[in-house]
């Protein structure tokens, strides 16, 4: 069975590290893959983060698209175009898709798709909680949900799966499909020094360092919890993931 795995963006945040280990087993079953990936993917920093060699895989064939040489979300969104073009032409050659997008070109119809959607996959003119209501990024989210493939998930995918609950619950709430739930892997030895008890007072965010992740609204709601408890002295809040580009190290620092 030929097999492809589209990684529809770059970075070593999450949804890297799952198609990273997805490659990887893909690999230890014996099937030929194809990862089609961004240009600005290190695969060095793959195997240094998320513990996958590409280099020692058997039967993968890593096929890359160029990006543009910039870092913002509308960056991201151009680069989806270059992806999709690369996507359409490689999807007739293969059995099975493995997929993290809906923002996608028409291709052929008779091919078996799963689907792992994340974060913004699903877009809906519902509204959403306030604390992810981000004004700055809604033409950006209008652009993602006009050029989004809903009725591939419904006619053609085999599989759907979702990051979280929240996700699922959205893309149930928007398309009237609840898709399993597959949570990413994390390092845990990674966060294992940091693991809660009662002897230690440890409040802990794993997320990629981005805006639409939050961290800013942990620290707030920390600080406000902390000067409550003002008894609790030693009381720590902990923010672990990833700051791999120019957007995200800028996010940190402020």
């Amino acid at each position: 069975m030929r097999v492809l795995v589209y990684w529809s963006l770059g970075g070593v945040g999450g949804i890297q590290r799952f198609n990273a280990l997805l490659t990887k087993a893909l690999s230890e079953l014996g099937l030929d893959v194809t990862v089609l990936m961004p240009s600005n993917v290190n695969v060095n920093a793959l195997r240094r983060y998320h513990g996958v060699n590409f280099g020692g895989l058997r039967n993968i064939k890593v096929v890359r698209y160029g990006v543009v040489n910039c870092h913002s979300q509308y960056c991201n969104f151009l680069n989806l175009f270059v992806g999709n073009n690369v996507l359409s032409e490689l999807t007739r050659h293969h059995d099975l898709l493995f997929l993290d997008t809906l923002f996608l070109r028409p291709f052929h119809a008779g091919t078996r798709i799963v689907f792992y959607l994340h974060d913004r996959a699903v877009m809906t003119s519902k509204p959403r909680p306030v604390f992810t209501l981000k004004p700055h990024r809604l033409f950006l989210q209008g652009l993602l949900s006009l050029g989004s493939r809903y009725d591939v998930l419904t006619r053609r995918a085999t599989r759907v799966y979702a990051n979280s609950l929240f996700t699922a619950y959205l893309t149930e709430n928007a398309l009237g499909i609840r898709p399993g739930v597959l949570y990413p892997p994390i390092d845990t030895e990674l966060i294992r020094k940091y693991a809660m008890s009662n002897k230690e007072p440890i409040v802990s965010m794993l997320a990629r360092f981005s805006s639409s992740k939050g961290q800013d609204f942990a620290i707030r709601a920390f600080s406000k919890a902390a000067s409550t408890c003002g008894d609790e002295e030693d009381l720590e809040l902990v923010l672990m993931g990833a700051a791999d580009d120019l957007t995200s190290l800028s996010y940190v620092k402020h």
